[in-house]
């Protein structure tokens, strides 16, 4: 009697990539691995929006017009909404941006900086900090002013600010009505485990308190021979990093501040590897990866995404993903659309060419996806009553800031004045049925498939645990279906659809997979790639065959 074709539905991929498990033994919702697709909370995967230049006609230069790769970016937004820009370092200077071209800024015109530049805002005034080697500048929207060191002209009279005054600092961060700075530049001696805090402020007070510091308002951390590596502000609390821990300073005032450690374990590798999200601070650590405070403690992010950092890869799926030694200080991260994306270079590569991106929303524990995007630097637009946008540094094209999740001008990534394509794939893990000793014959798996274009899927098919080469091919052909409402187009060859409901779906059979004990497939995206394209879920159909000794 023939044995009945029996069936194995698989709708569940939320677990995203594991690199740290030998691929037959993932998990049921996880995969081998994965390109420039985004896991959907709800179980399926789909291909990731483009990244696209908001400069692509004019790169940022430098006061002497020399095209700069931005070493940082952040946002200026007064708080009236008036104002919002995107702000970049260039070079020595800087330069501003509303959506498209950069206007530069030259804030002192012969004085040369190195390192970093970073800014926080208060009072409607952006305050850029440079690596503790030059004197803070501020910036109005419209008018840039250098500031006189405050070390030397402190102002230990609260009750009467004078303004005008600020630390030569390398961090700086607003926090409750104080600014603060870490990393102190003082007569030429650098503190490198200093924070110092200004007057109190409030937001009618302009910049009085702001631009005013007192000799003894400062914290030192301990002189462990690590230094800090950024501050940022987070609820009730100023946390901060070196390296290899992590403290918080709490409290409303100079009376009541107070030092805590938090980590021995971890530290972040820089301030743009920190990043404050919904559900607390992320940071980047070497090479433990990213790891996320929440206020009770630090908790491992990095556990599926492992031999990135442990530079100890096995398997082809994978292989070329190590992580750069050499280059741990050029890793960013940020918090882009409630998913943290964290970008590194490869081992080899001269630049940033990794994007692995975390989703909380994902099973538990979150999930791990891949992009090919070259980005550095990240920053959030959200000026009051407007959207929210997300931009970073794209080190493909030299001098050009990337909006991200952004389709308006196509499918494609847009670099320079250029259209490039998406390549997207997905690796399944192992189906083995739990019992890798037993043949089955794997017949035609059924897909549910978005039909939102007319679109060709390659499909690949592996056997036995090997990767390294395809056992069988066949393509997922969908055709469109086009919907009618109410009121619109005429009677037959389309789907009734109320007017709420968009994005049909279609049933796909794809090819015969073999006899083997285990399977898996490499799905990739459509031969034509300007599209979106969709899969919810996958049915295997096999036959077990006897066990024979």
């Amino acid at each position: 009697m023939p044995r009945l074709v029996q069936t194995l539905p698989t709708s569940d991929f939320r677990g995203g990539i594991n690199y740290n498990a030998d691929a037959f033994q993932l998990a049921d919702n996880e995969v081998s691995d994965a390109l420039n697709v985004d896991f959907d909370p709800r179980g399926g995967f789909r291909r990731r929006h483009p990244s696209q230049t908001i400069n692509g006609g004019a790169a940022i230069t430098d006061a002497l017009l020399v095209t700069q790769v931005p070493k940082n970016i952040w946002t200026f937004t007064t708080s009236d909404g008036a104002t919002a820009q995107i702000m970049a370092q260039a070079g020595n200077d800087a330069a501003y941006s509303t959506g498209a071209n950069f206007t530069g800024i030259n804030p002192d015109a012969g004085n040369i900086g190195t390192g970093i530049m970073y800014a926080a805002t208060a009072n409607d005034k952006c305050y850029v900090v440079r690596d503790a080697n030059l004197a803070t500048w501020t910036w109005t929207g419209a008018a840039a002013a250098v500031l006189t060191d405050s070390h030397g002209a402190y102002n230990d009279n609260i009750a009467a600010p004078a303004g005008g005054k600020f630390p030569k600092a390398r961090y700086v961060a607003r926090h409750r009505n104080y600014m603060f700075c870490a990393v102190i530049n003082e007569a030429g001696t650098i503190r490198r485990n200093r924070l110092r805090f200004s007057h109190p402020f409030s937001d009618l007070t302009g910049t009085k308190g702001v631009e005013d510091w007192r000799t003894n308002d400062w914290i030192d951390l301990p002189g462990d021979g690590d230094t800090i590596t950024g501050i940022v502000s987070w609820q009730d609390e100023l946390i901060v990093f070196k390296n290899n821990s992590v403290w918080v300073v709490r409290g409303f005032g100079p009376d009541s501040f107070q030092l805590e450690n938090i980590s021995k374990a971890v530290g972040a590798v820089g301030q743009r590897a920190i990043a404050v999200g919904e559900e607390g601070v992320y940071f980047f650590s070497w090479p433990d990866g990213l790891q996320l405070y929440d206020g009770k403690g630090v908790r491992n992010l990095w556990f599926q995404m492992q031999p990135v950092t442990d530079r100890t890869l096995e398997g082809t799926t994978i292989d070329g993903l190590q992580a750069d030694a050499g280059k741990t200080a050029d890793i960013t991260i940020g918090y882009v659309n409630n998913r943290v994306w964290c970008s590194m270079t490869s081992t080899g590569a001269s630049m940033n060419n990794m994007t692995f991106v975390f989703d909380p929303a994902l099973s538990k524990g979150g999930g791990w996806t891949r992009y090919d995007l070259t980005l550095g630097a990240y920053t959030t637009l959200h000026p009051p009553g407007g959207d929210r946008k997300w931009y970073a540094v794209c080190y493909m094209v030299d001098g050009e800031v990337h909006q991200l999740e952004n389709h308006v001008l196509g499918w494609r990534d847009r670099m320079g004045n250029a259209d490039f394509d998406v390549p997207s794939n997905v690796y399944t893990r192992w189906y083995d049925l739990g019992n890798p000793a037993l043949i089955k014959r794997w017949k035609h798996p059924i897909f549910v498939i978005d039909s939102q274009a007319n679109q060709v899927l390659p499909v690949s098919v592996y056997r036995d645990y090997d990767f390294t080469s395809a056992h069988r091919f066949f393509d997922l052909s969908v055709t469109a279906i086009p919907t009618v409402t109410w009121g619109g187009t005429t009677w037959g060859g389309s789907v009734w659809s109320p007017d709420t409901v968009t994005g049909a779906q279609v049933i796909e059979k794809g090819g015969l997979l073999g006899r083997a004990t285990a399977v898996a497939l490499k799905i990739e995206g459509p031969v034509t790639v300007n599209q979106p394209w969709a899969i919810n879920s996958i049915t295997w159909k096999y036959i077990p065959r006897k066990v024979r000794s």
